[in-house]
């Protein structure tokens, strides 16, 4: 059975994570700070969608849209993301505000859920 959580700090150039999370791991692996962390991988994402059905409705929104087009693909987009959101089971990290930012929302500065979640079954954050 593949990983579907890896640490950060191992996921340079995999590819089961995406870019972002690359990217991170690179920095740290030259010494770059970096807050330690996870990665949720591809693989993960996969199974959720296909546990919950998704991945025909997606297919569906984004074959009915005609993607040159800028609305159409803005209303498949929202369509998908309502889809992925509302899905049971999902746990979001919370977003916050920060004042070093002027106040702007800064998506995930607190553990949250899945860190409480995590935590429970041994893992280290």
């Amino acid at each position: 059975m593949p990983k579907v959580i890896i640490p950060l700090n191992q996921a340079a150039d995999l590819p089961s994570v995406g870019g972002k999370a690359s990217n991170l791991a690179s920095l740290i692996s030259v010494g770059l700070p970096v807050p330690s962390g996870f990665v949720v991988t591809v693989e993960a994402y996969r199974k959720f969608l296909s546990d919950h059905g998704l991945e025909g409705k997606i297919s569906s929104q984004l074959a009915s849209a005609d993607l040159s087009d800028e609305i159409q693909l803005e209303g498949a987009s929202s369509a998908i993301k309502s889809m992925i959101k509302s899905a049971p089971g999902l746990l979001r990290r919370p977003a916050g505000h920060l004042p070093q930012r002027g106040g702007r929302r800064c998506a995930g500065p607190h553990k949250g859920l899945l860190g409480l979640l995590l935590e429970r079954q041994g893992h280290v954050l």
